[in-house]
């Protein structure tokens, strides 16, 4: 394993992918995983890999010259279509999902990969139209990371200002983004930096009830009426001992059409 060193902050670890061993450790732990879980997806990662720690590593430089491996994106290709090789030998009927971002999407995929981002809306269409054959699960940072707007953990702000509010998250029109035959779902991230159980409700609740509303139903409907729905919704929440956050005022969510 690759460690990153920091002056500040969390150290990160990365995998070797010249080591044949890396490939051994990584069929011991998903076979593990198979075991427990039978579900037909697994999600791989594969994105932010932090190309400074492989650098510094000078085997791994030195084996990128040997095999005439042109870059670090080229590196991560390679350790992709290898830990493919063992996760397919191990069930074959499994369907693999990877996080792609700007910095690697000219990485190659299978057509019936599906492919997660975390980009903002504007970046879709550039990765949609370099991979249009695979199903897309969406989670724009602009509109569904929840841990966003309310700082960092060195006291500044988060990279992903500001908060995203119920409405912002209701009004994310995903088939402006991608072919609707080609969305799998979309899902809304909450990282777990400064998150702790005590705070866990708060931030979910009744946010992501909005996401719901705006995957399940056809047509969009008015801002009075999915503020109702969701403020009874975060009602029946706090009736069952949740901590769950406000969508308006008090005087709001007794005077509905007053504030919508």
């Amino acid at each position: 394993m690759c460690i990153r060193d920091r002056s500040k902050g969390i150290p990160h670890g990365y995998l070797d992918p010249t080591m044949n061993r890396t490939y051994e450790v990584v069929g011991t732990m998903f076979k593990e995983l198979f075991d427990m879980f039978p579900d037909e997806f697994v999600h791989v990662a594969g994105d932010e890999v932090e190309f400074d720690c492989w650098k510094k590593r000078q085997s791994i430089v030195d084996w990128m010259a040997e095999h005439n491996v042109s870059d670090f994106v080229a590196l991560s290709q390679i350790y992709q279509d290898k830990q493919r090789e063992v996760l397919k030998s191990l069930d074959a009927k499994r369907t693999l999902t990877y996080w792609i971002e700007e910095r690697t999407d000219n990485m190659t995929y299978k057509d019936d990969d599906v492919l997660q981002t975390w980009g903002t809306v504007g970046n879709y269409s550039t990765l949609v139209e370099r991979h249009p054959r695979n199903k897309w699960i969406i989670s724009a940072n602009d509109h569904l990371y929840l841990d966003c707007g309310t700082g960092n953990y060195f006291g500044g702000n988060s990279w992903c200002e500001p908060y995203k509010t119920w409405w912002q998250i209701y009004n994310l029109n995903l088939t402006s983004l991608v072919n609707p035959e080609n969305i799998l779902g979309a899902e809304a991230a909450l990282w777990s930096e400064l998150v702790t159980e005590d705070v866990l409700d708060a931030k979910l609740w009744p946010r992501l009830v909005a996401l719901s509303e705006a995957t399940w139903t056809p047509e969009f409907a008015s801002k009075t009426s999915v503020a109702r729905r969701l403020n009874a919704f975060g009602e029946r929440l706090r009736e069952r001992g949740y901590l769950v956050n406000p969508i308006t005022a008090q005087w709001c969510e007794m005077n509905i059409e007053g504030c919508f």
